[in-house]
């Protein structure tokens, strides 16, 4: 009695089809997991590229009776202020642009137009302060002083 086998052609044939076809199953798995991180990092720096388009800048800073007066511009994007400190404490100010006045306490975010200016008045007691005024691009820093 014969008893037939597969032929070694056959085995081998069929081996290599079955190893190509794992071989692209774990090729295509493994493209998709690096695409998903590749699109979740590239999402990542757009998101921080538009944080950084935003600037702000101080263009003067004094302090006038009671209040510390600070003038800032905007760039070519407008700029979310989110909160503003006078010498390290969180202070409750008022932020003027154009016809709109804001109140920025930490808590309520001031949207500036782009290209423009604002004006933020701060209570302050002493004759120097340090500004520190935090927006969604950063924060910036400036003294200011008692202009007699």
């Amino acid at each position: 009695m014969f008893v037939k086998g597969v032929s070694e052609y056959i085995a081998v044939f069929i081996t290599a089809i079955v190893t190509l076809a794992a071989g692209l199953g774990i090729f295509i798995y493994a493209y998709t997991v690096i695409d998903s991180y590749s699109f979740a990092f590239s999402q990542s720096i757009e998101y921080t590229k538009t944080g950084y388009r935003e600037s702000l800048d101080v263009m003067a800073s004094y302090i006038g009776g009671v209040d510390v007066i600070v003038i800032v511009v905007t760039g070519e994007f407008s700029t979310e202020v989110a909160a503003i400190y006078i010498n390290n404490t969180l202070s409750t100010c008022k932020l003027y642009t154009g016809d709109d006045i804001y109140i920025v306490n930490g808590v309520d975010v001031a949207r500036i137009p782009s290209n423009s200016i604002a004006i933020i008045k701060c209570p302050v007691q002493g004759a120097l302060a340090y500004i520190k005024i935090v927006y969604r691009g950063g924060e910036i820093v400036s003294w200011a002083a008692k202009i007699i």
